[in-house]
This record gives structure tokens, C-alpha cells and sequence, in this order.
């Protein structure tokens, strides 16, 4: 954030996981002004900077696979297309919940002989710690969406050792993933083929599925790519809105506060030096208050002959 002299915020800028609706970015602005006594607050979700950050003026697509996916992308003008990203109940391939649930249904088709399961199986049960699994679906039903996608651990190790099952299954998810790129980088080419980023902790941790999804968006849109982003993080938001606003069509919110009104007296207006309250100990604030009573007695000195006719009018009144 940029600070003012008594070192709180006047600016205040914040790329926020979820924060992919106006309703929802609008709302976490106005906490973060409430909370940091901040006078502007830029708030957006935190693949955009990312994208817009390293991309600046050309087209480009990130592809993000961590516990969950979805694929975003830009045009040259800088408008925004979101492709996936409706969570498991639409289907969330290319991430480690889509892996994990592939995982686990395919397990449970190989228990009950109706497809080939390698060592997943086997591997789950002690991954989860139940007895069998039979009590999978029990332990399924009561786990988080982030329990259910660090089993996607499992099937990479498995993977990695050269069980053939698990190899196909982070293939086609990758390959899920890939498809989706290549619909955001039909929607935002213009010219040149667009710049096109991977990150997220599951595909830049696997190096399977990484170089599977690189593969298939090579094939479905040549000339394009995937590499990591060039500015992520803290600084990506920064870069964003170095200018003091986001660029054209960047999905982002902006929050200002609202100016002291000048309509109302200086008894009722913010004091500028109360922000520098949480800073001082008791003797700091003790001093503080008696500097603002002195204050006063030249205030009311300045303004004694109109005091004067006041008290007059009120007594003849």
C-alpha cells in the first residue's frame, strides 16, 4: 500500500482468491477500507494481475491448475474471458480435485472388476487411513474439497513409479485442461498467437502433467507455448494499477471513501492526527489531547465578540 505521512494507507491494492464477482469484490474493497483506514482500495481475484501484469499489451491466456482450474485470458484491447471455473458439481478437470475424484471413481470401478485400477486402490486406502474401501464412500462423503485434492498426490507418485493407470489419468485430465486453453486462445487471438501461462501448485509440482498439458496445447493451437508467467503475486497487482486505475476491461473494483463534507463543524470532522493513535502509548495520547485543549484557547479568543453577542441574544430572547 501507499501511506501517507502518519503511515497509514492512503491507497490500499489487493488481488484476492474468490474474488471473481463485482458483489463479491465490491465487498471485500469496503472491508479492507474499514479495517485499514485506507482512502482507496483496488480489489480484484489473483490470476489477473498475473495475467495482464505479464502480458501487458498482447493477448494471452493463463491456464490454472492448483486445487481446482479454470483458464483466463485477455485480448490485446484488454478484455476478459474466463473459460471453466464452475467448480466440481460442473466439472473441475485439470486441477487436483478433478484428478483426485478421477482417481477415486476409477478405483472403484477396478474393486468392483469393471476396469483396470493398477495400485490406486491400494494406494488410497492408506492414503485416506481407512480400513478398506468399502468405507471410502463414508470418508468421501464427510471430506473437504482440499482433502479430496491432496489425493491427487497419490496418483502422481503413482505415476512417477509407472503404474499405467495413474499416467493415463493425469494424461486426460491435462488434455481436459489443454482443450479449455485452446477455446480461451481462439476467443483472444488477433493477429499473433496469444501469450499463453501456466501456474497454480498442481501443474507447476507435476512434471507430468506440465509437460502432458504443454503437449496438448501445442497440438491444438501451434505457435502457442505454455510458460510460466513472467510477474505473479504482490507485484503482478502492483503493475496492475501503477497508474492509480485498472486497465480497460479489467474485471476489478475500486472503493473511495467519501471526503469529510466541509458543511460540518470542526467538532464533528475526522482529526488528522487520529490516525497516529494506535502508535502512541498512554503518555503519547495524554500529551496528544492536552495539545488539542491548548489549541482551543485561542480558538475561542479569536471568536469572543461573536460569543459575546450570542450570549446576549440568548438572554433577551
Amino acid at each position: 500500500p501507499w501511506v501517507d505521512s502518519h503511515g497509514a494507507p492512503e491507497a490500499v491494492a489487493a488481488g484476492v482468491a474468490g474474488c471473481a464477482t463485482p458483489h463479491v469484490r465490491d465487498a471485500v474493497a469496503r472491508e479492507i477500507a474499514a479495517r485499514l483506514d485506507a482512502e482507496v482500495v483496488f480489489v480484484s481475484d489473483d490470476i489477473r494481475p498475473t495475467l495482464y501484469a505479464s502480458a501487458r499489451n498482447r493477448a494471452a491466456v493463463a491456464a490454472i491448475s492448483g486445487t481446482g482450474s479454470s483458464v483466463v485470458g485477455k485480448t490485446a484491447e484488454g478484455r476478459s474471458v474466463l473459460v471453466g471455473a464452475r467448480g466440481a458439481v460442473f466439472g473441475d478437470p485439470g486441477g487436483a480435485y478433478g484428478v483426485a475424484e478421477t482417481a477415486l471413481r476409477r478405483a472403484a470401478l477396478s474393486v468392483d472388476g469393471l476396469a483396470e485400477g493398477g495400485r490406486l486402490a491400494d494406494d488410497l486406502i492408506r492414503a485416506t487411513g481407512i480400513s478398506g474401501f468399502a468405507e471410502m464412500p463414508a470418508w468421501g462423503a464427510a471430506a473437504s474439497k482440499g482433502q479430496i485434492a491432496n489425493l491427487a498426490r497419490v496418483v502422481a507418485e503413482a505415476a512417477d513409479a509407472g503404474d499405467r493407470v495413474a499416467q493415463e489419468i493425469l494424461r486426460d485430465q491435462a488434455r481436459q485442461l489443454a482443450e479449455q486453453t485452446a477455446v480461451a486462445i481462439e476467443r483472444v487471438q488477433g493477429d499473433a498467437p496469444p501469450r499463453v501461462y501456466y501456474l497454480g501448485g498442481f501443474i507447476e509440482q507435476v512434471a507430468a502433467f506440465r509437460e502432458a498439458f504443454v503437449e496438448f496445447v501445442a497440438e491444438r493451437a501451434p505457435g502457442c507455448l505454455p510458460e510460466p508467467p513472467a510477474c505473479r503475486g504482490h507485484q503482478a497487482v502492483f503493475e496492475v494499477i501503477r497508474g492509480g486505475r485498472f486497465p480497460e476491461g479489467f474485471p476489478g473494483s475500486r472503493f473511495q471513501r467519501e471526503a469529510a463534507s466541509s458543511a460540518l463543524p470542526p467538532t464533528e470532522q475526522r482529526l488528522a492526527v487520529d490516525r497516529t493513535l494506535d502508535a502512541r502509548d498512554a503518555a503519547g495520547i495524554v500529551a496528544l489531547m492536552n495539545e488539542e485543549d491548548a489549541r482551543l484557547a485561542g480558538v475561542v479568543r479569536a471568536e469572543a465578540s461573536r460569543i459575546a453577542r450570542v450570549v446576549d441574544w440568548a438572554a433577551a430572547s
